[in-house]
């Protein structure tokens, strides 16, 4: 897609994590990450999205193979609203221990 300030972010992207497509930016998302709770091992992905797109959504894929990526059902994704037409995404997806020796995540961005 279009990239106007040369930063090698899509401007879809830019409108969809709330950057200015006119300026590179230095601020990358999202940021992956993880953590433990009760036991259990989540990969996390955070990122600040616009709250007013109606015409953006996201959907989490993951692959132990880089190669076939398919849809991560079992998510569990908290939003918090910054009140000023942002708000902060965190994605949590449980880490398939006995799938593969490795896992990937990626964020998939359409505007249907």
């Amino acid at each position: 897609g279009a990239d106007p300030d040369g930063d090698s972010v899509s401007n879809l992207l830019e409108y969809f994590f709330s950057l200015d497509p006119v300026k590179p930016d230095t601020r990358v998302e999202p940021f992956f990450y993880l953590t433990e709770e009760a036991g259990n091992s989540f990969m996390v992905l955070q990122f600040t999205k616009l709250t007013a797109p109606e015409d953006l959504n996201f959907l989490v894929q993951s692959t132990g193979s880089m190669t076939d990526w398919v849809e991560q059902l079992d998510l569990t994704t908290e939003t918090t609203d910054h009140g000023d037409g942002t708000a902060t995404v965190v994605v949590k997806v449980p880490v398939q221990k006995a799938s593969s020796l490795f896992q990937f995540l990626r964020l998939k961005i359409t505007n249907e």
